[in-house]
């Protein structure tokens, strides 16, 4: 038989046993309560972070479906189809609420979902759903180092091989980006031949952007061809032609609005021909070959403003006594010849030489054309 003094100590080790596995187990309790705090937290803020990216992606897609909306429509200001109505619920819960100010061209899109919201601010908007070709993007020939306004604002001419005959600053050794026509639509092409004072507009495909469409236009001695463009940053009147403009001896081309005329093949002023482009308007002049001022012709000389930009995928020739003030840029050589004068700057791929002519810098040439109407 123990005595029981042994039998008093197990017992109390048994109670200290049972006392440490109590310890133990509630330690255990009080991490599984921990962890099931702590899991419930993350899982809230994981919730509250997907809140806060489905309201962002909320936001885009409002501002995607706004350029979309703005595009159906022609791009018809004050943009009333975006905001009508002005709130949109997505499958996923997410919303967009849309605003549109047209005095700042501002668009603002909020998003949501759940308890979260992010908002995005588009300006100018008017410019950004014009991607694609139209003013502000980037066009072959629009802005930055070796971008044709860039050149014009900081050189009389320059060339990629050599400029001979420039009084003023100059460079050579630059790789502009080349000229590239638009791509041409598909419509009835005929032959204009002018043969009295005539006026053209357009209205088709819509009052902003519209079209007309010419095989060759030819106009005739001492006649006139008036081209009315509609006003305002990205609106202008289109003249697609498959073959060439020539303006005949005496005669002339004028302008109002912006104005975009697109020729497949050559432009040709003839002897003592013109064109007047109005102070408020612009003219971007393109051609798929060459560009001759021939012989006393006056081209946008009558103003003070350099709001004509002539690009060329080949040659530019400006000679015997003509006058032009603008933009000139080629993809191959720009020639201003026999006293000719030129007020605005020069690009060419190749070469430019002027030779007994006069070139007046403003770098401010063609500028208030990329600004209007797109280059590409």
């Amino acid at each position: 038989m123990r005595h029981p003094f042994f039998l008093k100590k197990r017992l109390n080790n048994k109670g200290i046993v049972f006392i440490a596995i109590l310890f133990i187990l509630l330690a255990l309790a009080a991490l599984g309560i921990a962890y099931v705090k702590f899991t419930t937290n993350d899982q809230s803020s994981a919730a509250k972070g997907l809140e806060t990216q489905g309201a962002y992606f909320a936001a885009q897609s409002g501002a995607e479906w706004a350029v979309q909306q703005a595009k159906d429509n022609n791009y018809q200001t004050p943009y009333t189809q975006i905001t009508t109505p002005p709130q949109h619920a997505l499958n996923n819960g997410e919303q967009f609420l849309l605003a549109y100010d047209p005095a700042s061209d501002t668009l603002s899109v909020t998003g949501k979902k759940g308890g979260a919201e992010r908002a995005l601010t588009v300006a100018p908007f008017t410019q950004m759903v014009a991607g694609g070709g139209l003013p502000n993007t980037p066009c072959p020939v629009a802005n930055g180092p070796a971008g044709i306004s860039w050149l014009f604002s900081q050189y009389v001419a320059s060339a990629g091989k050599s400029v001979t005959g420039v009084a003023g600053t100059t460079a050579t050794g630059i790789t502009p980006q080349a000229v590239a026509l638009p791509a041409f639509p598909q419509g009835t092409y005929n032959n204009l031949k002018v043969t009295s004072a005539t006026s053209l507009t357009g209205t088709s495909p819509n009052a902003n952007t519209p079209a007309l469409y010419y095989k060759d236009i030819t106009v005739t001695s001492g006649n006139i061809l008036t081209l009315h463009g509609p006003t305002g940053v990205g609106h202008y009147l289109t003249l697609y032609l498959e073959g060439d403009l020539k303006v005949e001896s005496k005669a002339a081309i004028s302008i109002t609005g912006n104005v975009r005329i697109v020729a497949q093949k050559d432009v040709k002023f003839s002897d003592q021909s013109g064109a007047t482009v109005a102070s408020d308007a612009t003219l971007l002049l393109m051609a798929g070959k060459d560009v001759s001022i021939k012989q006393n012709a006056g081209i946008n000389s009558g103003g003070n403003s350099y709001n004509m930009l002539i690009l060329a995928k080949k040659d530019i020739k400006v000679d015997s006594g003509s006058t032009y003030r603008g933009g000139l840029f080629g993809n191959a050589d720009v020639t201003v010849d026999r006293n000719a004068t030129v007020a605005g700057a020069i690009v060419a791929g190749k070469d430019v030489s002027a030779a007994g002519s006069e070139i007046q810098h403003n770098p401010e040439a063609g500028k208030s054309v990329l600004d209007s109407i797109p280059a590409c």
